[in-house]
């Protein structure tokens, strides 16, 4: 790390010492007794010019030390009109015991404000925490940027005016400032690890005289991190030290593990590759680099030689067997000069590029023949056992890469012999022949769309070489497709070419595979590119992909080798990587592959969505550079994410060695919460392994990990099992213990609370005064709105229960703090809005029990809701901002059988009839003013299912019996789980329990968040989180016949708006900005899907959602399935914790 880091540190530290620690340091100094010794910056200037020119003090005594730091504590006092480091809410830090009185430190001020640090010392990573610094303004920093950065310049005397300098003499022992030098102090944080600045961070320039600087290091390393720093400044002091990497094992010298341990090598780390194969790999294979795969070749320092070799694909076409064309996409729209077009190149001679570089890396060496037969590791290291060409040996590391194809022996060590996933019914037969394609008018890769005959030919060499890649019958050997190749060849090819009419120089016959590991990380072992994931060739997504793991890798790994990140950032890789490939990669080789075989070739051009794109952008340039960019999607850059780590980063110049970026930069993950020790949390949203066995039945082990705050649509909110872990014993070592119990409410309304009444009067009342009021019989389908059925404008409460005794019903310190901070559920106001909700909901639930039948569309089901409930509250929603006002709380979600939650009906996917057979969950929330009602229940037409019905139906109502204020959540799933498993079901003869589904949960509401922080699980876990007073919470359970887990389905459910995202975006798409624009307008962070957007009159929107997904800006949600074959139900209810009692506000006569 560059030294301003270090004394970055030295800074931190000196802001700590203690009186006496400052006598010891300066035994000589006598100017610590006089009351002004300072002279430089007199105090009064520097309240005057205030935050512009604040800390330019000499560091040269003791005196002048505890003079900057009584300014420091000032400067705190008095917040200015900037942004803070970190998060404005982090509560304190403190270790005082309880009951004593707090004192502040010498830098909290009235805000107490934390920092916590890391930082390098002769490769040691040291962390630092203390109070938070305010941050300078724009000026300051402009004016920083601005300064001289040697002794030679002009600089500025610290006793003259502001704008007047003088030169320095090289001899001069004065004080003078050495921004930029050898010895300037410099507190800089910055918003990214490649160090670019941020005005919302701090930087901070100081004054220190001559020969100082080495006296300072000296003493502090000395004295103040070898010795216990005294508490008279801070309360809480913290020093951990992590080691840097210092060796990484790659297993498989393919393209992937030959980037990363050139990308590893530069920055000293040592690495050593491992292959079981003699030499490379000179397999035709694919060919083709989209971006995200360009970018990483230029930071590998390869992308040059590639491109002085290889061709620049300029255009892809579908035509038909007659080479008829049907539609194209042409990259020249790009800039001649854009350093990052998609380059063709096959991958046997990237591979012979990457191993030359490679061999110039002194840290770096390629062990060939070197099969790796087991692996293991333990908390310091990881450990492979190679069988050598001289015997079996093992090799020890930091971290061991799995980076060994398909059939990775690393990652069946981790998971076992099944790769989840499936195997396409279709056989592929690569081929790379010389032939003239150029003479039927063929582009540069063209996709031929036939029942039986499909196929690609695509140029990749300079010298006319083409991949043709084309479908055989399934179940033959390879002699005998290879026997059968001049035949294909001759029936689909244009020009029906005899052998002697081409040169063929390899083939190769394979499946297609559709496959992603349960996790692409345990512990110090990580998984990337084929090893991680698979898919099919079609649009080179798989080559792309793997690459793009490589460079989030790299930066995750450089991250905790420069002390920028904790190992949690490994975590944070798989998830996203992962996400990438299930929401992404997958499904859009798919439809590549789908695309060229399973449809009409007459009719494509009209039919088919994309061809249509692709006609539009014949006429719309901006359209063609989208398209010709599309699959940046594949790539993010880790050094943006807010990690879930103790530590804010230092900039690093020489982080790694970057060239400029793509346009698409994607900026991570936001922080979501805070916990009450005062750390930063990132909410992912995304996948974690549930280490359970795998049946290679195509289902995954993966889950999603709970979503802290808002964004998330509601069935997606999972569980821990027992201590914290997910799933059957996973370890999850994330502390998610301590995050949740961290995550705390916010006020519903902000009124005073108003006197309580009667449970049962108001029970009884309200009941009464809705036969009164409602003077009008709502109409089939329900459309008369509620206003003009309770004229009188009140609405009737739900159930009102009474709370059960709790052992310990004392609310400690922390909850009746959260309390005094959330206004009561007792204001009128609010109380008659939400109701009116939940009567919406009560009419139209009620109508859709009624009408919903076998026969009917789940269109027409999802329209038929959605329309009521718009109708009732007298707003369509198509005005801007009418659904921020009062509308669906999320899409209308009729998840059928195996499909557990999040499923609705979207433009472009197959229609779906309800069968008898079927069980359908109704899942739907209406809000007012972004307060969800959040309801549920299931519908069965066999009675077959009823058992099943009623397990979840009595478990939801158990749950709602047993919560109440100050009750431990952990105490109401117990009382779930145990009447959930007391069930069983026979289906065709056959006795299944009723299991809860463990990774799903109910949740708490906020305003505009279906999920508030706190989670509801099924089964019974060591949470010792209570609900309080003032909550809301929906109370939903999900029993099914299956193994009571989900996975990732495909499609997508829905999309939400992160809580933190900021209100307008940057990016290279203008669909993506208008976009992020309209969905800001009618849906803020309410959740929302395709349908609504069309509703409104969207168009074109899949290239810039795709791109706000990427960015992190936008989350999407995947319908949630359990083993196909099984069946679940779902029942669920809102309730108010009010003072008076539960209301459980939506409940109805049905249930």
């Amino acid at each position: 790390m560059v030294k301003t880091a270090k004394e970055n540190a030295l800074l931190r530290l000196l802001l700590q010492v203690s009186n006496a620690q400052l006598l010891e340091a300066f035994p000589n100094d006598s100017s610590f007794e006089r009351t002004d010794p300072c002279g430089y910056v007199p105090f009064s200037r520097i309240e005057r010019k205030g935050i512009e020119d604040w800390a330019q003090f000499p560091l040269d005594t003791a005196d002048n030390i505890r003079k900057w730091q009584k300014f420091c504590v000032n400067q705190g006092t008095t917040r200015p009109p900037h942004q803070v480091v970190g998060n404005k809410h982090s509560p304190s830090r403190s270790s005082c015991p309880s009951g004593q009185k707090r004192k502040h430190s010498a830098l909290e001020g009235s805000s107490n404000q934390p920092f916590e640090e890391r930082v390098e010392f002769s490769g040691a990573s040291v962390s630092l925490q203390g109070p938070q610094l305010w941050s300078t303004s724009p000026t300051a920093l402009q004016r920083a940027q601005e300064r001289p950065t040697g002794p030679q310049q002009a600089r500025k005397d610290p006793n003259t005016n502001a704008s007047e300098g003088y030169e320095v003499d090289t001899a001069d022992s004065g004080p003078y400032p050495l921004i930029g030098g050898d010895k300037a102090i410099t507190v800089s944080t910055s918003s990214s690890w490649d160090g670019a600045p941020s005005l919302n961070f701090q930087q901070r320039f100081l004054w220190l005289p001559a020969g100082a600087h080495q006296r300072l290091q000296t003493t502090l390393l000395d004295k103040f991190i070898n010795e216990p720093l005294a508490h008279c400044c801070m309360e809480r002091q913290s020093v951990s030290l992590t080691m840097a990497i210092r060796k990484v094992i790659i297993v498989g010298a393919g393209p992937s593990g030959l980037i990363l341990g050139i990308l590893l090598a530069k920055q000293g780390i040592e690495v050593e590759l491992l292959d079981a194969g003699a030499d490379l790999d000179d397999q035709p294979r694919a060919a083709h680099y989209a971006t995200p795969a360009t970018y990483e070749l230029a930071r590998a320092g390869v992308l040059d030689d590639v491109k002085a070799v290889g061709i620049r694909c300029k255009s892809f076409a579908w035509r038909k067997m007659d080479t008829t064309f049907i539609a194209g996409m042409k990259h020249d729209v790009l800039p001649a000069d854009y350093p990052y077009s998609m380059v063709v190149l096959p991958l046997d001679r990237l591979g012979k590029i990457l191993y030359e570089h490679i061999q110039g890396q002194p840290t770096a060496t390629v062990k060939w023949s070197h099969r790796v037969v087991r692996i293991g590791q333990d908390q310091g290291k990881a450990w492979v056992d190679v069988e050598t060409p001289t015997g079996t040996a093992r090799s020890e590391a930091d971290y061991v890469i799995g980076c060994d194809g398909a059939s990775s022996t690393v990652r069946r060590e981790l998971f076992g012999p099944e790769y989840p996933g499936e195997t396409l019914n279709a056989q592929i037969i690569a081929t790379n022949v010389y032939y003239d394609f150029t003479k039927y008018g063929y582009w540069d890769s063209n996709f031929i769309v036939h029942p039986r005959n499909w196929y690609m030919a695509a140029r990749i060499t300079t010298d006319g070489l083409y991949r043709v890649s084309y479908g055989d019958v399934p179940g033959l050997t390879r002699e005998e497709y290879v026997a059968r190749q001049p035949q294909r060849y001759e029936e689909i090819l244009p020009g029906n070419p005899k052998p002697e009419d081409y040169t063929i120089t390899n083939i190769s016959p394979y499946k297609l595979q559709q496959r992603c590991a349960p996790s692409f990380r345990v512990g110090r072992i990580i998984l990337a590119a084929d090893a991680a994931h698979l898919c099919n060739p079609f649009g080179g997504l798989g080559l792309t992909g793997g690459i793009a793991d490589v460079g989030c890798l790299f930066d995750s790994l450089i991250g905790i080798h420069k002390g920028l990140a904790d190992e949690s950032i490994l975590d944070i890789y798989s998830d996203v990587r992962k996400r990438i490939w299930t929401e992404t990669i997958d499904p859009m080789s798919r439809e590549n592959f789908r695309r060229l075989h399973d449809q009409d070739p007459d009719n494509a051009r009209e039919s088919d969505e994309f061809f249509n794109i692709l006609v539009k952008a014949e006429s719309d340039p901006g359209l063609a550079k989208e398209l010709a960019l599309g699959l940046e999607v594949l790539r993010h850059d880790m050094t943006h994410s807010n990690l879930v780590v103790e530590i804010n980063t230092i900039p690093d110049s020489s982080f790694s060695e970057r060239v400029p970026a793509p346009k698409s930069q994607h900026t991570g993950f936001q922080t979501r919460d805070v916990a009450d020790n005062g750390v930063l949390h990132v909410e992912m949203g995304s996948k974690t392994l549930e280490n359970e066995g795998h049946n290679g039945g195509g289902e995954s082990s993966s889950s999603i990990k709970t979503n802290t705050t808002g964004g998330e649509p509601r069935g997606a909110h999972l569980s821990r099992d027992g201590d914290g872990s997910l799933g059957d014993g996973g370890d999850d070592d994330d502390g998610d213990d301590e995050h949740e119990a961290g995550v705390t409410t916010v006020s519903l309304i902000d009124q005073p609370a108003s006197e309580t009444i009667s449970k049962k009067k108001n029970k009884k009342r309200k009941k009464s005064k809705k036969k009164q009021t409602s003077l009008l019989k709502q109409s089939s389908p329900p459309r008369i709105p509620l206003s003009d059925l309770f004229p009188s404008g009140q609405y009737p409460a739900g159930e009102i229960q009474s709370y059960a005794p709790v052992e310990n019903t004392a609310r400690t310190t922390s909850e009746e703090l959260r309390y005094n901070g959330r206004t009561h559920l007792e204001d009128d106001s609010f109380l008659n809005d939400y109701r009116k909700a939940a009567e919406v909901h009560r009419q139209v639930r009620q109508w859709t029990q009624e009408t919903a039948r076998p026969g009917k569309t789940l269109t027409e089901i999802a329209e038929g809701i959605d329309d009521g409930v718009r109708a009732l509250l007298d707003n369509d929603g198509l005005a801007p901002g009418a659904g921020l006002v009062s509308g669906l709380g999320f899409p209308t979600g009729l998840a059928l059988n195996n499909c557990v939650a999040h499923y609705t009906p979207n433009p472009g996917q197959k229609e779906i009839v309800l069968q008898s057979s079927d069980v359908m969950k109704v899942d739907f929330g209406v809000h007012i003013n972004g307060w969800i009602v959040d309801s549920a229940f299931t519908m069965s037409f066999d009675p077959t299912y009823d058992n099943l019905l009623a397990a979840v139906k009595e478990s939801t109502n158990t749950g709602i019996k047993n919560a109440g204020i100050d009750v431990r959540i952990s105490d109401v799933s117990a009382a779930i789980q145990e009447v959930m498993e007391s069930y069983e079901v026979e289906i065709n003869g056959k006795t299944y329990p009723v299991k809860a589904v463990r990774n799903l949960s109910g949740h708490n509401i906020k305003q505009y968040q279906i999920h508030g922080g706190k989670s509801i699980p099924f089964i019974k876990t060591k949470d010792q989180t209570k609900m309080e007073e003032g909550e809301i919470f929906a109370c939903e359970t999900f029993g099914s016949t299956g193994r009571g887990s989900t996975i990732d389905g495909h499609g997508v459910y829905g999309y939400g708006k992160d809580p933190f995202a900021p209100k307008r975006v940057t990016s290279h798409l203008a669909s993506a900005r208008s976009l992020y624009q309209k969905i800001n307008e009618n849906f803020g962070t309410l959740v929302f899907c395709r349908r609504y957007l069309e509703r409104l009159g969207v168009e074109r929107y899949l290239a810039g959602m795709n791109n706000l997904v990427s960015q992190g800006v936008v989350e999407m949600y995947p319908p949630l399935m359990d083993i196909e074959g099984s069946y679940s139900a779902q029942f669920e209810h809102t309730f108010l914790l009010r003072e008076s009692g539960k209301e459980i506000i939506s409940r109805g006569d049905d249930y």
